[in-house]
């Protein structure tokens, strides 16, 4: 498959999203051509997808100005209030894993 590199995770456990959804998303990705999708031999009912070194490299290339772009919009936030914001928002993921 070429230079790409492979996680053993099922992309909906690491996604707060339904099938559908991660439908679309890999669809979108693959004619993006930042990923690579395969059928599992054993279960054809199951595919593996590999992110592309090129999708890497586009992701270190925005990290940087992501997180300055957070770092903007929280300066203002007070640490208890972070706290309090990250709180909620574990309670959120926690409520939609189940």
């Amino acid at each position: 498959m070429g230079d790409i590199v492979s996680w053993a995770v099922p992309m909906g456990e690491r996604m707060i999203q339904v099938a559908p959804a991660i439908t679309r998303v890999v669809e979108q990705l693959l004619k993006l051509d930042l990923i690579d999708k395969r059928q599992c031999q054993d279960d054809r009912r199951d595919f593996y997808v590999e992110i592309k070194s090129s999708a890497l490299q586009l992701l270190n290339k925005i990290d940087q100005p992501l997180l300055d772009l957070h770092s903007r919009q929280l300066a203002s936030v007070s640490p208890r209030d972070l706290k309090a914001l990250i709180r909620i928002l574990e309670s959120v993921r926690k409520q939609s894993e189940e």
